[in-house]
């Protein structure tokens, strides 16, 4: 079945080439791929069974066309919902794994890289409680392929999510700024919720972030 549907897409690709004339001999090639068990698998119809005992090669073509393009809406729909499955499975380690620091909230690299690869949506989400940051997925998955090893850190109070370079620490690569959420909604998106740190603001964290006030520019 994956073979007659990769020749059907083929099929298609050509009929647009040739703006619909395919002609007797690329048809009947294609049609060589169909046997009964297709049939069966493609689930015709006992009507259009009949049809197709008795029918040419463009009109065997037109009784089958329907069939295979049910056939290839469920496969991308059900690839899509494992894709979904996959990325919500991350989401949950990805927030499980994500640290509180002063910075802000730092995230796995490598959780969130494998996510990055799925490409289900338009964007992915975080969320922490008292705010969400969206930002374009083709982005994300750019930046993050294109480092082996990277700190990223969700800076909430400014809303970037900042990913640095291993060595130096100190200078950041990419600085990925927040999109509208209800635009990223409405185009879908994979919002991750984060949970608030599990222990209270230490004094030293206080210190440090009082002292980072008066140096940041």
């Amino acid at each position: 079945m994956k073979k007659l549907l990769r020749e059907y897409n083929r099929l298609k690709k050509f009929a647009r080439v040739m703006e619909g004339n395919l002609g007797q001999e690329v048809i009947g090639n294609f049609l060589e791929e169909v046997d009964e068990e297709a049939l069966v698998k493609l689930q015709v119809s006992p009507e259009n069974r009949k049809k197709w005992e008795r029918a040419k090669a463009e009109e065997k073509l037109s009784i089958l066309a329907p069939y295979l393009e049910s056939c290839l809406k469920s496969k991308a729909e059900e690839k899509f919902h494992e894709k979904l499955r996959l990325a919500e499975a991350m989401a949950v380690t990805i927030a499980r794994e994500a640290r509180h620091s002063s910075r802000g909230i730092e995230l796995s690299h490598a959780g969130l890289q494998q996510f990055s690869q799925l490409h289900p949506a338009a964007y992915f989400g975080l969320e922490n409680g008292q705010g969400a940051f969206f930002f374009p997925l083709p982005k994300f998955h750019q930046v993050l392929t294109s480092l082996d090893q990277a700190k990223v850190v969700w800076d909430t109070r400014e809303n970037f999510l900042k990913i640095y370079t291993v060595e130096p620490r100190s200078r950041f690569v990419f600085t990925l700024l927040s999109q509208d959420p209800i635009l990223a909604q409405e185009k879908g998106s994979f919002l991750i919720k984060l949970s608030p740190p599990s222990r209270a603001v230490s004094l030293t964290d206080m210190l440090y972030k009082t002292v980072e006030s008066f140096l940041s520019p």
